[in-house]
């Protein structure tokens, strides 16, 4: 079974389209965990709406607004599958995503598969602009130059790797990958779209000096890396940002 984690914040807007696109998986055998990370609009009650009609589908409230780490682990708690992956509540999937990654992840035997991904506008129109997943296996060096492991693509097996669990620091995610290869672990790419990245004016990434002020972070602070080489992975950074946008 895939545990599909899924944490929402005020995201009625988009929320529908989500959890209909994990419903209309080829791979059936899966559940969906739902964090609500005390919304205050009708995130919940939409949820909730989904969860009554099919049993695969558990929504929790969270009793205060604790972020997006602290809802991924949340509901990791509560993940009962072999394998994990996550979605949040303004992205989708495409219909073979997970059926794609599970047969891939049996014929390579890696700890964690990621794919490629299409960005999509505010409104949920595809743009045609497609985030490739450009390294058959993922190593340190090639991700500190870049991250190219799209969150929303990811799926891990816990028979591989067991402790999941997301820091409270900014770009959670890229220091998780990061800890990850430094351990060994097998991070492998399918170079296949499976998946609709929300590029919007809101969403935090979509603030870049915010965004480059946590890549810094990680690499001075987080990883320990030279000032000299930390500047030189943030032109690389602010390179690859714009080349993802062009």
């Amino acid at each position: 079974m895939v545990s599909v984690i899924m944490p929402a914040y005020n995201s009625e807007g988009t929320i529908s389209s989500a959890i209909d696109s994990v419903i209309a998986q080829t791979y059936t055998d899966w559940e969906l965990l739902i964090y609500d990370d005390c919304s205050n609009d009708g995130t919940c009650n939409i949820a909730a709406g989904y969860s009554g009609r099919d049993k695969r589908i558990t929504v929790v409230r969270g009793d205060r607004n604790a972020g997006v780490a602290s809802a991924r682990n949340k509901a990791l708690e509560m993940a009962a599958g072999r394998y994990i992956s996550f979605l949040d509540s303004d992205d989708l999937w495409k219909a073979d995503k997970l059926g794609k990654q599970v047969d891939f992840m049996h014929e390579t035997g890696c700890a964690l598969c990621y794919t490629s991904y299409e960005l999509m506008n505010s409104s949920g129109t595809g743009t045609g602009r497609i985030v490739k997943s450009v390294y058959k296996e993922a190593d340190y060096k090639s991700l500190l130059r870049n991250n190219y492991i799209g969150t929303l693509t990811v799926l891990i097996d816990r028979n591989c790797i067991d402790e999941i669990n997301f820091t409270s620091n900014r770009h959670e995610d890229y220091l998780m990958w990061l800890d990850f290869v430094k351990k060994g672990y097998s991070l492998m790419g399918l170079d296949e779209s499976l998946a609709y990245y929300r590029v919007s004016r809101g969403s935090l990434s979509g603030n870049k000096m915010r965004a480059a002020a946590w890549r810094w972070n990680v690499y001075r602070n987080c990883e320990g890396i030279t000032f000299g080489r930390s500047l030189l992975y943030m032109a690389i950074y602010t390179f690859n940002s714009i080349a993802k946008r062009i």
